[in-house]
């Protein structure tokens, strides 16, 4: 039973001062870009142990490494020791996003992140591991390291890592463990407590709905940070995670039973004295919402977070991701609940789990781990062709526990040329230039997510169709990724999430046997209509043989009529006279692109193709307004490809004011 508690002055937020300094840097700076390697030098990170120590007399003769099963020859070879606290004003911190990832790359800079996980840390736990924590942070990070906090509240894309320490010590000083708390100042958690009393036939379901969804939340920021460490660079990146576990909850059919309705929710008309006109009042944030409770309560009762947690642990193991997760509750056993969940995140990304000891001893195999490690690199054989290659090393000597990446997604032949030749001094720009440059870097700045290959891509759009909002998503994974093989079909499941970590429709589609990419449409329509706002696609895919793939998108709601996102369909050889849908926005010259942005009305519409830079380039689009069974409208461009070079383009879409950019890459 959650202990009900009202009072928000009690629970001070643990990350009010990171965030006006993430906000301020994110603002100014573009997306982050994945790292890139040399097409065929590979770097290994390799943490060798004896008797749980790490070893730090090993020569390059003692190490084999192989790739896909062949061995490979060592060609650079480094120990790296890290011992005692390093002044953490040695080095100034990146000032920038862009300095930040400059600085990961240092494959000798170690990458931290502090996840903090508040609504599973009790009060009494969050203050016994605060002093222990902060000093072996204060051991940890030398003066070349980075280190970021995150929460499940926080998104990753806004991270950013300091070579300081003293910002942790400031986060942790406050009362931040909220575990068996209800209420929090949490406005959707008060609608549940509203809908669902502890009485009669509801007794029971608000407590359950909120330990929930507050998984839920804990799981989904996990996945996106990560997504976004993998991303960041290839060497080992270490997520230090505060928590006292996950219970993993599964399907629960007494949650879905069926209830008395105790009202219909719907919020009543007014008018509004501004505008003289009928609106929707505001409830009282203390009112029940039943559709919203109702919508909530089923979604949870479906929950399959087991595997989903698994297939989470098993990408972050493939991105080098390694976890080492803390029970502030010091020793515990396998009968309090979470600590399983704890040692499987562990064991599955060649971290540490600190669950069955002192706090401080733990803590000081953490430091000591990650405080010795060896770099070895080496020249694949591999050509560059986008395909996930499996690396294992071994020791020779007896006895010795390794750890090291699991592998490495090969770089792509590029693809586009760069002209290297001096740029000439900036001229002054107007408010509405700048905007427009904005406007364009940002679009082709989203095509950096194809510079590797992933095993499933998502593709997603939001508009209006009748007064009604309504999203749709693609998703297509390859005939081949990482060993695995798709070619035969499989399936995959699509989930609407809304901003509280609700899912609020799914659907499951057949992904059908193909010889080439496998790709699938479906249309998300929740049972309660949508409103403008933020929104996650969420899918993940299974065939026979192959681990789990999975995929994370973000999606807006606007305001009506606007749209957000586009489709892509693509014409060629293989697919016939008929359009395929696909979420790779790599295309070849042989094919024709079809974009597609969601409309609100049959209004005429104009296309025209832009290069890199947002400059018109005489090329002919043919755009129309296309109507679908589901009732939807659609603005089109098509394009042929032929005459285009290599490189990347943007198409624009423009109706009734309202104009999109949609950024492509062509290949040769």
């Amino acid at each position: 039973m959650l202990n009900h508690v009202r009072a928000a002055s009690v629970c001070v937020p643990i990350v009010t001062g990171l965030l006006a300094v993430v906000v301020a840097l994110h603002a100014q700076q573009p997306p982050a870009q994945p790292f890139q390697t040399e097409v065929n030098y590979v770097r290994v990170d390799v943490h060798p142990t004896a008797d749980g120590k790490p070893l730090a007399d090993l020569a390059a003769e003692d190490f084999e490494v192989l790739e896909d099963g062949a061995p490979q020859k060592i060609a650079q070879f480094e120990y790296v020791r890290i011992s005692g606290p390093r002044p953490q004003t040695a080095a100034p911190g990146p000032s920038t996003l862009a300095g930040m990832r400059r600085a990961a790359q240092d494959p000798r800079t170690r990458l931290f992140a502090l996840f903090v996980d508040p609504r599973f840390v009790t009060l009494l736990s969050s203050m016994q591991v605060r002093k222990p924590l902060v000093d072996a942070f204060n051991r940890l990070v030398g003066g070349e390291d980075l280190i970021a906090v995150m929460t499940p509240e926080m998104s990753p894309e806004a991270l950013t890592f300091t070579r300081r320490t003293s910002s942790i010590e400031t986060l942790l000083a406050g009362w931040w463990g909220e575990k068996g708390w209800a209420g929090l100042a949490d406005p959707i958690e008060f609608k549940y407590e509203a809908c669902y009393p502890e009485m009669g036939d509801t007794a029971g379901i608000a407590a359950e709905m909120m330990r929930r969804r507050r998984e839920k939340q804990t799981l989904d920021a996990l996945e996106s940070l990560a997504t976004y460490l993998t991303n960041l660079r290839e060497e080992r990146k270490a997520v230090i995670v505060v928590s006292e576990g996950w219970p993993l909850y599964g399907p629960n059919s007494q949650l879905a039973r069926p209830v008395k309705n105790r009202g219909s929710g719907v919020r009543p008309v007014t008018i509004d004295p501004r505008t003289g006109k009928p609106t929707a009042a505001e409830q009282d944030p203390f009112a029940p919402d039943y559709q919203l409770c109702e919508t909530h309560r089923q979604a949870f009762s479906q929950l399959q977070d087991e595997d989903r947690f698994l297939a989470i642990m098993q990408s972050a193991n493939r991105g080098n991701v390694s976890f080492y997760p803390i029970d502030p509750r010091g020793l515990t056993t396998d009968k309090q609940p979470g600590v399983n969940a704890l040692r499987t995140m562990a064991e599955m990304t060649d971290g540490l789990a600190i669950t069955e000891q002192n706090i401080v001893t733990g803590l000081q195999r953490v430091v000591d781990d990650l405080s010795s490690y060896y770099l070895l690199g080496y020249y694949s054989p591999a050509k560059p062709d986008g395909k996930y290659h499996r690396i294992s090393v071994r020791v020779k000597r007896p006895g010795v526990q390794v750890r090291a990446r699991a592998g490495y997604l090969a770089a792509k032949t590029p693809t586009v040329t760069r002209s290297t030749a001096p740029a000439a001094p900036a001229a002054p720009v107007s408010d509405a230039d700048a905007a427009e440059a904005h406007l364009v870097s940002d679009a082709i700045g989203g095509l950096s997510a194809y510079a590797r290959e992933r095993p499933i891509r998502l593709q997603a759009a939001s508009g209006w169709m009748a007064g009604t909002p309504g999203v749709w998503a693609v998703a297509e994974v390859p005939r081949m990724i990482g060993g695995d093989d798709w070619s035969k079909g499989g399936s995959a499941e699509v989930r609407l999430v809304d901003e509280t970590g609700a899912t609020i429709a799914t659907q499951e589609v057949a992904l059908p046997a193909s010889a080439g990419p496998i790709s699938a449409r479906v249309f998300l329509k929740p049972a309660v209509p949508l409103t403008p706002g933020e929104y996650q696609i969420r899918v993940r895919a299974t065939t026979t043989g192959a681990l789990p793939a999975t995929e994370m998108l973000r999606i807006r709601v606007a305001l009506p009529p606007a749209s957000s996102g586009a489709l892509f369909n693509r014409r060629n050889v293989s697919t016939g006279n008929r359009e395929a849908a696909t979420a790779d926005l790599r295309f070849r010259r042989t094919e024709r692109i079809v974009v597609l942005v969601p409309a609100s009305s049959t209004a005429a519409v104009t296309a025209r193709l832009l290069d890199r830079t947002g400059k018109p380039m005489a090329i002919p689009v043919t755009a129309a307004i296309r109507d679908e069974a589901d009732g939807s409208h659609w603005r089109a461009a098509e394009l042929a490809l032929a005459p285009l070079a290599p490189g990347d383009y943007l198409i624009e879409l423009s109706a009734e004011g309202e104009r999109t950019l949609s950024a492509v890459r062509v290949l040769p």
